[in-house]
């Protein structure tokens, strides 16, 4: 059975997203032959389709895999991703000169990584290709106020971008004392720049709420030095910014919150792991250092769980760690109604049949109810 064929209970728009992401296999003609009995059948949606790509933030890489490899779609899709990855383009360009800008000043003895889409985005991928919502930085609680200084002297301010007048609301006192003392990060800092693209920034004082912050302070200790154009910015070895890549993937697709709002599968998140693999960044060794290094933090069971969820989309992933793929357990059907005080349920959905699928936020309202 081939690899496409393994992915037919999902809707035949997911089937094409999916297949889509593929690049290393749009080559072959079995795959395309498939595509084309996808968007020959009647039942395709190009509506729902195109819903599905930019919701997952995917409009970038299913528009260069179209374009590459010829793929023949409805013209109004095609003229509607090449437009968002225009925009894409141009906000990404904004956003680096951003994250060079304050790399630059943070450098001056303070400890401190970029995390996420900070590096993947101009590291990783080709440019344009990924885009971000902020910049994520973690760095020791004793810096806070510092960085946060800095932040303001480059004309941030904490609150939130109001897109009704185009202006900032300043988050008050209250606010910001009640996001530090109870999540594990600050109030986000905005700014807006050239042609009204928003900057926003998270800073995390712990790589997450339901870690130890000794673990926050081994991942900066860890920090290497990335060379952009012409400056030096501080982040992870590719083997952690792999672990915490999954630490955050569970978390989001483990949190009520984020399952309600339909953004805990979010492709792209996933997809991460994908393109780091497929393209090397990622090798077999380096997965065996992920295994050694998340076991002695106990944090395999990140791992385990978001190589299960990336093999039902890319079935035939054989690069990762084999025992992983057979991993099924409580940890896996999990979710929690409050993250740090451990209060959690299982579910009772398949875990196949949660991907993608907004009918399980259901099963949480009922249990809300109850």
């Amino acid at each position: 059975m081939r690899w496409f064929e393994k992915i037919v209970d999902f809707s035949l728009e997911d089937q094409l997203m999916f297949i889509l992401s593929r690049t290393n296999d749009l080559n072959d003609k079995d795959v395309l032959n498939r595509v084309d009995a996808i968007l020959q059948n009647k039942s395709f949606s190009y509506e729902i389709f195109l819903g599905k790509v930019i919701f997952n933030r995917m409009n970038g890489i299913i528009f260069k895999n179209m374009t590459n490899f010829n793929i023949r779609i409805h013209r109004e899709v095609k003229l509607y991703l090449n437009m968002l990855r225009d925009s894409q383009e141009k906000r990404n360009s904004i956003l680096k000169k951003e994250v060079i800008k304050i790399g630059d000043v943070l450098n001056n003895n303070l400890n401190y990584v970029f995390l996420k889409g900070s590096i993947l985005n101009y590291f990783i991928y080709d440019f344009g290709l990924r885009i971000s919502n902020d910049i994520d930085i973690l760095c020791s609680r004793e810096d806070l106020t510092e960085i946060s200084e800095i932040l303001y002297s480059l004309g941030y301010k904490q609150g939130i971008y109001d897109n009704a007048s185009g202006k900032i609301i300043e988050a008050t006192k209250a606010e910001r004392l009640f996001k530090q003392l109870n999540t594990h990060e600050l109030f986000s800092f905005v700014s807006i720049k050239e042609d009204g693209v928003v900057s926003k920034l998270d800073i995390n004082f712990q790589l997450d709420g339901a870690l130890k912050g000794e673990i926050t302070k081994l991942f900066i200790d860890e920090s290497i030095n990335y060379k952009l154009g012409e400056s030096i910015i501080s982040s992870l070895p590719i083997e952690f910014m792999y672990i915490h890549l999954a630490v955050h993937f569970y978390r989001e697709v483990a949190m009520v919150g984020k399952i309600m709002e339909l953004s805990d599968l979010l492709l792209y998140k996933l997809y991460d792991f994908y393109y780091l693999i497929s393209n090397n960044y990622v090798t077999k060794s380096t997965l065996e250092k992920v295994k050694v290094i998340s076991n002695e933090l106990g944090l395999y069971d990140h791992v385990k769980a978001t190589h299960t969820y990336l093999n039902l989309i890319y079935p035939d992933f054989t690069p990762l760690i084999l025992e992983d793929l057979e991993y099924n357990s409580s940890f896996l059907n999990q979710y929690y109604i409050d993250i740090r005080e451990d209060r959690k349920r299982v579910w009772k959905i398949p875990l196949k049949q949660r991907i993608s699928n907004p009918e399980k936020r259901l099963e949480l309202t009922t249990l809300k109810e109850k």
